[in-house]
């Protein structure tokens, strides 16, 4: 004997589970996501030095995993930022310094109103375009 079985009968997808899905999704992308625009920093390439210039001379500082010294002594950031601000600055950095240590203090002397901070890594010679 044959048997024929009857054709399903088809359930609808209900319109509220999709519903809540987006929801969850539109959620869990809103708390994972970051709704600040990250700071940018300008950074300016050194030019060659003109000899003839009577540039004042620049306040040294040192950036160390242990903190920030100026000429030998320790220092804040806040003093730091206050320190000759008709000068110009060089921040020397050593190793193992990290990075966002880094970015933290040419923030807060940026935020200060210090510009025209120089970053040299500690160790590194100059090299003159077209030198050895």
């Amino acid at each position: 004997m044959l048997r024929l079985s009857r054709p399903r009968r088809r359930t609808p997808t209900g319109l509220t589970a999709l519903i809540d899905v987006v929801f969850i999704l539109l959620f869990f992308f809103m708390i994972a996501s970051r709704l600040d625009q990250p700071a940018a920093l300008t950074l300016l390439a050194p030019g060659a030095a003109d000899p003839a210039d009577p540039t004042p001379r620049a306040v040294e500082a040192v950036l160390s995993p242990t903190g920030l010294t100026v000429a030998g002594r320790g220092v804040t950031l806040a003093a730091l930022v206050g320190l000759s601000p008709d000068r110009p600055m060089v921040l020397t950095v050593t190793d193992p310094v990290m990075l966002a240590d880094l970015v933290a203090v040419l923030d807060g002397l940026a935020r200060g109103g210090r510009a025209g901070v120089t970053v040299r890594r500690a160790g590194v010679t100059e090299r003159r375009a077209g030198g050895p």
